[in-house]
């Protein structure tokens, strides 16, 4: 592309004549200084190179050059906030960040990220992954709340997103056994073909593990100041809070006007890596023993905090 472009301005000094040189070639340079400095963002390392650059759907006014974290808890719209991130203009480092290690999805494709995320997995302590997101990129991840981990992420804009314990089991419960996810097929609930016995046997065997490995860990996010709280209800909702809350998050990184109906059609409509075949109707899978099951293990408490 740089040795086209220079073409291009040989060949305009050339043809053009003398008393319009001066405006073609400023005009061919202006491009040539364009594509060098989307070139210099998209060195190997952050991001795919065959991904093009971020445009803002929102319409917002300034959008600074923030570096954000996504912090959320599993299933509660980690990457449809990712999305509403994407169309305020800020762009995707393609990591999904953990303590010592984490997943590049800047080189998958959806389905290869859906089915096997480990062959995308690199160990590589926090800190080290932090510092990869450059002002106006995001990186997301399901981050502990720790000292240490508080600590690192402290320079950044943090979104912390949750959603209703009870709808975030299912809905994980939904992605395992479409992806077969986590060795889905050979659990117990798995070939259940009745909904609410596979919810009440996903409660009694994986659920358990699944609060105590992530969501247990991560209270305390939304009350760690500079910390602003998205709720995944809120953005699936109602559309006028929908738009509030958009409008709250662009508010958040520098950019208080925004088109939030824009964001929010656009986010909704794109298809991701944990993306489940519709919302979650909880009534499909709920039950009064399923309610007495979660209250046993844990959930309801981790719900009010």
């Amino acid at each position: 592309m740089l040795l086209l472009l220079m073409c291009h301005v040989l060949h305009a000094n050339a043809t053009t004549p003398v008393t319009r040189r001066g405006t073609a070639r400023k005009s061919i340079l202006r491009h040539l200084a364009i594509c060098v400095i989307i070139r210099r963002r998209r060195e190997p390392g952050s991001y795919s190179d065959s991904e093009e650059p971020s445009i803002p759907i929102g319409k917002v006014d300034v959008m600074p050059d923030h570096r954000v974290i996504v912090v959320s808890i599993p299933k509660s719209g980690t990457y449809l906030v990712a999305e509403l991130l994407k169309a305020l203009g800020y762009r995707w480092t393609g990591m999904h960040l953990a303590e010592t290690a984490y997943t590049d999805y800047s080189n998958s494709n959806l389905e290869q990220a859906r089915q096997d995320p480990g062959r995308f997995a690199r160990s590589e302590p926090l800190s080290t992954s932090l510092g990869r997101i450059r002002p106006g990129e995001f990186a997301v991840g399901h981050l502990p709340f720790k000292d240490e981990v508080i600590e690192a992420t402290r320079p950044l804009k943090c979104l912390y997103v949750t959603r209703d314990l009870r709808s975030a089991l299912i809905s994980y419960m939904r992605f395992m056994h479409s992806t077969g996810r986590l060795g889905a097929k050979h659990l117990a609930w798995y070939p259940l073909a009745d909904l609410r016995q596979r919810c009440l046997v996903f409660l009694q065997t994986t659920a358990p593990y699944m609060l105590k490995r992530f969501y247990d860990g991560m209270v305390g996010w939304s009350k760690l100041d500079g910390v602003l709280h998205v709720r995944f209800e809120d953005l699936t909702g109602e559309v006028a809070r929908a738009r509030q809350v958009i409008e709250s998050v662009a508010s958040y990184l520098g950019g208080p006007h925004c088109d939030a109906a824009s964001v929010l059609r656009t986010s909704l409509a794109t298809e991701t890596i944990t993306k489940s075949d519709g919302l979650t109707r909880l009534e499909d899978y709920w039950s009064s023993i399923a309610e007495r099951r979660f209250i046993e293990i844990g959930g309801q408490e981790l719900n009010v905090r």
